[in-house]
């Protein structure tokens, strides 16, 4: 047997620790007598008291009451709904929503049920309980233990409960055990079935198990789980404590959102080169992101870089210099330099100068359009299509001119003149280059 030094509640440590015979109201006549002085209206009924240990005897069905082999007990364990309904008096309820009649005592029951007493002013009154009933039922001086020698105990560290006298070694109910029980002075006060477990929270049925816990404050309420944990009682609650939402993609006050109410903010980014504005705004596991741009220099792209309000402002005052560059940064490259193909590239820089799709390197003469390698030969005496030759495939011909009008002395002098293709003469002069020279004269 144990021995616990454990705190009592002072109204409950004087409390008799025997319910054998010879107290008075207890037993054979006199508790028969004190029964005839209460009307059976006026019995005890006491509550929660279940069967845990009782069990159905053979050969009865179910909802038919308990029963015992010996005669004399009566109708112990008839089924009833109030004290009126038992020739004792002391109808129990032994499970919630069942209650049978019990009976009076001295020191015997039925089975394994302990002979209790109960407080019937002015005296006590002996009935037979179920063993576990009243064993870790909460307590105090305002609400002391039910049964007779059953002290108010301070069992695990979760509150005062009742014990369950076996000072005259009555037996214990399943995992419970006899203790001796002392005061702070070490003076035994008797003895009291507590649970093994240590604890009247964690039972045997409950300790080592789990259930769902939570932790509550103004700002949220979040859920976990914990352990029944002997002397201890629940324990290790895994809720965590709700706070204020931060920008991290977790939900910490609980509410099943992540971030929210996170308002976007003005925000900077500033460097050497300067200051850019933009909106700070929350993207979850990133943070807090602020789209302002960053700072550059300044470059020649249209484009406010340092965030300064002007664009390109230091390039204006550069002078433009034929390189395929717009180096004042006015949108145009190389203006004030010849173009003779106008397709805005200067001819310093231009592969193709007239732009007739012959590059200058091969074009034998690059700043006519009109004269490429690929153009149509004409009979006029020019190389139309830069293969070194001109006219080739023209007929010989004679040109006469003539005047037209005016007069003068000489060709094209005061007049103006017309060629004319005639019949080739016998005395015409082929020029060099394949082609014929024109005669003047008549």
């Amino acid at each position: 047997m144990r021995r616990l030094n454990a705190p009592l509640l002072p109204a409950l440590t004087a409390l008799a620790l025997s319910c054998g015979g010879g107290a008075a109201g207890t037993g054979g006549s006199d508790a028969d007598a004190s029964k005839a002085e209460l009307p059976p209206s006026e019995g005890v009924s006491l509550p929660d008291l279940g069967f845990e240990s009782l069990g159905q005897p053979d050969g009865l069905a179910p909802g038919e009451g308990v029963t015992d082999v010996r005669a004399d007990w009566g109708e112990w364990g008839k089924p009833c709904t109030s004290n009126a309904d038992c020739q004792s008096g002391y109808c129990i309820e032994v499970e919630e929503g069942k209650s049978v009649c019990t009976i009076t005592c001295a020191e015997e029951c039925p089975k394994d049920w302990l002979c209790k007493g109960v407080e019937t002013p002015p005296d006590w009154t002996f009935i037979c309980v179920p063993p576990s009933k009243g064993i870790c039922k909460p307590c105090s001086d305002e609400d002391p233990c039910l049964y007779k020698g059953d002290l108010c105990l301070a069992v695990g560290f979760s509150g005062t409960f009742c014990g369950s006298d076996c000072s005259q070694g009555q037996k214990c109910p399943a995992h419970y055990q006899c203790t001796d029980i002392s005061d702070g002075n070490g003076n035994l006060l008797g003895s009291q079935c507590v649970p093994e477990t240590g604890s009247c929270i964690c039972t045997f049925e409950l300790n080592g198990t789990k259930r769902d816990c939570s932790v509550q404050n103004d700002l949220g309420k979040c859920y976990g789980e914990e352990t029944c944990n002997g002397p201890a009682g629940w324990t290790g609650c895994t809720a965590k404590t709700p706070m204020a939402e931060e920008c991290d993609g977790l939900d910490q006050d609980c509410d099943g959102e992540a971030d929210e109410g996170l308002e976007p903010s003005d925000c900077i980014l500033q460097n050497d080169f300067g200051v850019c504005a933009g909106t700070k705004k929350c993207f979850g596991k990133e943070g807090w992101v602020c789209d302002a741009a960053e700072p550059q220099q300044e470059s020649c792209d249209l484009a406010d870089n340092d965030c300064d309000g002007g664009v390109d402002e230091d390039f204006a005052d550069l002078e433009e210099t034929c390189n395929g560059l717009d180096e004042n940064c006015n949108g145009l490259v190389d203006e004030g330099y010849p173009d003779a193909d106008d397709d805005k590239i200067g001819d310093c820089i231009d592969q193709d100068d007239d732009g007739d799709a012959d590059p200058d390197e091969t074009d034998c003469q690059p700043l006519d359009p009109a004269i490429h390698h690929g153009a149509a030969e004409a009979c006029d005496g020019i190389d139309n299509n830069c293969d070194g030759k001109g006219d080739e495939g023209c007929s010989a011909v004679a040109w006469s001119l003539r005047q037209v009008h005016g007069t003068g002395a000489g060709a094209g002098v005061g007049g103006k003149w017309r060629a004319s293709a005639v019949t080739t003469p016998a005395s015409t002069v082929q020029s060099s280059g394949g082609g014929y020279r024109l005669r003047w004269g008549w």
